[in-house]
């Protein structure tokens, strides 16, 4: 099942169809994000392929959904996949990633045990520990600014940062 849009949907559904196995592989196209954990609960495993996830909120959704991931060697995604723990980081050509992918699907018990490190592996990424961590890293910022002189958008954001305290 292959979730989302993109400019090779066309590709891959033509690349299905003429491998023979066009009536085993569905394209889900756009879902609402509501409906996300529920594919990810159905899945064995989490693939992307994407070079462009500074932050990959898709990759840590998967993780707390204890999948384990597969995914290209790239900021972000290398940064959140610990390679051969909860998941893959493949080179950044096909056949490395299918390898990598042919390797966790034929073996029931890596991919177990991935899946259960990916959960483990998701806590890092929890709100209640993340928040704290941006706002002190905010507060620290502001802290060292060169100027100390308050402007009125400076007056603002000590009031809003606060109350969040």
């Amino acid at each position: 099942m292959l979730l989302g849009e993109g400019p090779e949907r066309d590709n891959l559904e033509d690349l299905a169809r003429l491998s023979g196995v066009g009536d085993r592989v569905v394209f889900a196209g756009l879902v609402p994000y509501a409906d996300i954990p529920g594919y990810l609960a159905a899945a064995d495993v989490f693939v992307t392929a994407s070079r462009t996830e500074v932050h990959p909120l898709s990759v840590i959704e998967a993780l707390a959904a204890g999948r384990p991931v597969v995914g290209i060697d790239s900021p972000g995604v290398s940064d959140t996949i610990v390679d051969g723990e909860n998941g893959f980081v493949a080179e950044d050509d096909v056949a490395a990633l299918a390898a990598k992918l042919g390797q966790i699907v034929m073996d029931d018990d890596l991919r177990r045990r991935m899946g259960e490190a990916a959960s483990r592996s998701a806590e890092a990424y929890d709100i209640e520990r993340t928040s704290p961590q941006v706002e002190a890293r905010y507060r620290a910022l502001i802290a060292k600014r060169p100027h100390p002189r308050q402007g009125r958008l400076d007056r603002l954001w000590n009031r809003l940062m606060d109350r969040a305290t």
